[in-house]
């Protein structure tokens, strides 16, 4: 069941039972309610603090975020000039993002004395994460230097690869399509207190055992240039539940595919991570290897599918049998000669 909106003014508070699916939705809600010249939204997330609702994806995050019965957004009236609002109690103040960002920038450049370092990092860590909840500006990841042009600190979307140790790119540089392996998107920084940074990594670093092949057992025959899905039963053995951005991701071999999202598991918890992947035209035996990543860094034992690509007059009915998740390979074969490649009769019999 979708939450309610509330919106507040003032002392005033109306409740939208329509939820808006869009930033752009909800101000044009505040307009119609409010008729105000100029105003500004802002809502209190799970700590209790105030987020500015400035940009799309902030209210994307606090629709994904929020659990309850209704959100309470607050509309505070925004004066026309910056003298009217120091007036105005809980006002929005204009805030240059321009001005700010070059300071972040030089003062992370710089090289402190080892007694103010670590001060000096904590406070940037926490300016960083107030100029991504307030301000329409690049994410800061800090400590991160792009491999390509140099950039540090490395500023808005890093793509971290997924083969080589410590190797970053930048926006533009990954644009340039230059670097051989993939890479994960990382769009939120990682903003921990440095203090803590340490002891929260080995804590919550997540751990995934291998259970079993669901389909696609190794060595099974498939038909040269077949698309195929792949599955594996996973199970999360560590001691703390996956963040939510874990991506499985192609390491080697013939068999690949495009970084793909997987679901969350609790601790103890199985499920199951699948891939698409492409058979090459030619016969032969054909590998691929895959491990899962979180927040850049992969984890767990390695992730693997090997097939025959052999001619077969049948091979596109077993592909389909064996994609079902049927691995006895000769059984089929058996009674696909019998049914003289029938898939319906097939199935009758396996039922």
């Amino acid at each position: 069941m979708r939450p309610d909106l509330k919106l507040v003014l003032g002392g005033e508070s109306r409740t939208v039972p329509d939820l808006p699916g869009s930033l752009q939705e909800l101000k044009a809600q505040a307009d119609r309610l409010y008729g105000l010249p100029s105003f500004g939204l802002r809502y209190r997330d799970e700590d209790g603090d105030w987020v500015q609702l400035v940009v799309e994806r902030e209210w994307e995050f606090a629709l994904k975020s929020l659990s309850r019965e209704s959100i309470v957004v607050e509309v505070v009236n925004r004066p026309q000039t910056v003298e009217e609002s120091k007036d105005l109690p809980g006002a929005i103040s204009p805030i240059s993002a321009e001005s700010l960002l070059p300071q972040v920038q030089s003062l992370l450049q710089t090289k402190p004395p080892k007694s103010l370092r670590e001060g000096l990092i904590r406070n940037l860590v926490r300016t960083e994460v107030y100029l991504r909840h307030h301000l329409p500006v690049p994410a800061v990841h800090i400590n991160i230097k792009c491999d390509g042009c140099k950039e540090f600190p490395l500023f808005g979307v890093r793509y971290h690869c997924c083969v080589c140790r410590n190797y970053d790119l930048c926006e533009v540089c990954e644009a340039k399509a230059s670097h051989l392996h993939d890479l994960v998107k990382i769009v939120r920084p990682i903003t921990e207190d440095p203090e803590m940074e340490q002891s929260t990594v080995l804590l919550s670093k997540p751990e995934m055992d291998f259970v079993q092949h669901i389909n696609l057992h190794p060595g099974s025959e498939i038909k040269p240039g077949s698309d195929l899905v792949k599955e594996w039963k996973v199970q999360n053995s560590g001691k703390t539940r996956w963040p939510a951005d874990v991506y499985i991701v192609h390491v080697s071999g013939e068999l690949a595919s495009a970084p793909t999202e997987t679901m969350s598991l609790a601790p103890g918890q199985q499920g199951s991570v699948r891939v698409q992947v492409k058979v090459p035209n030619q016969p032969g035996v054909y590998t691929g290897r895959f491990r899962l990543v979180a927040q850049g860094e992969p984890f767990g034992e390695e992730l693997v599918i090997t097939v025959k690509a052999a001619a077969y007059r049948y091979s596109d009915q077993l592909s389909q049998l064996m994609n079902m998740g049927f691995d006895d390979a000769e059984r089929l074969k058996s009674l696909l000669e019998q049914h003289k490649g029938r898939l319906e009769e097939v199935l009758n019999r396996l039922f």
